[in-house]
């Protein structure tokens, strides 16, 4: 039996969700590393770092490669974890005024980086078992006015989810490979993110009353109650290869 821990590197872990996640896992001894542009501020032995910027995608082969991921060791793990969480709203606002340099930003952010680690991530973690946890929304599946690209990223995260999947039942490549993708929605925490969607007028957001409501009322989940059941989902072995779901409260 080996007696590394198992390793989860969680995206977005500085604040809000991410963080709260990270911290759950150490709790249940796990080693993290958590990923974001800002430093995480945990103080634990099985937690680290690592500054980068997931937007910059050009610049992902050389921040993860083969000596980062034997340098973790993830091929003798027990177990491995990605929660794919770090997201931006992107620009919001009438469809006909979006920002190409910002939508391009977003799905870098959203999409692409996700999709990537997810790759790179079949081929580190060896035989063992691997979960992937990407945070979904409603929105994956509703379009909502004003919020055109968060959307589409998070359609497109979860139309790749549902395609790895897939392919995990039917590339002979990846037979008998202990493999889940989870898109998992949170529900509506009490984040930045929040605080973002808060801040818009309603011409830009027409929406945005609802949010404004929810926090007034007290209805806002704290980051701590979904980032347990990140962390339920990432140790469970009763899943198929693509498993959707939300959190109940």
């Amino acid at each position: 039996m080996s007696t590394l821990a198992p390793f989860a590197l969680v995206t977005g872990a500085s604040a809000g969700l991410g963080h709260a996640t990270a911290r759950a896992l150490l709790d249940r001894g796990w080693q993290v590393l958590g990923v974001s542009r800002r430093a995480a501020g945990i103080d634990h032995p099985l937690y680290a770092d690592l500054r980068c910027d997931l937007s910059a995608v050009e610049a992902l082969g050389d921040t993860f490669d083969v000596d980062w991921a034997t340098g973790w060791a993830l091929a003798a793990r027990p177990r491995v974890g990605l929660v794919n969480n770090a997201a931006v709203l992107g620009p919001t606002g009438p469809f006909i005024d979006l920002d190409p340099v910002e939508m391009h930003r977003a799905l870098a952010l959203n999409v692409v980086a996700p999709a990537w680690l997810t790759a790179r991530f079949v081929g580190w973690a060896g035989g063992g078992p691997l979960r992937v946890v990407n945070i979904s929304s409603g929105a994956a599946h509703k379009p909502y006015a004003g919020w055109a690209t968060y959307c589409a990223s998070k359609g497109a995260l979860h139309q790749l989810g549902g395609t790895f999947g897939n392919e995990l039942e039917d590339m002979p490549a990846l037979d008998g490979r202990d493999v889940c993708i989870v898109g998992f929605a949170p529900g509506v925490v009490d984040t930045d993110m929040q605080t973002q969607i808060r801040a818009h007028a309603p011409r830009e957001l027409p929406m945005v009353q609802r949010f404004l409501d929810l926090k007034a009322n007290g209805e806002l989940l704290p980051p701590e109650m979904p980032a347990a059941a990140i962390a339920d989902l990432l140790e469970r072995d009763d899943l198929p290869p693509f498993h959707e779901t939300r959190y109940p409260g």
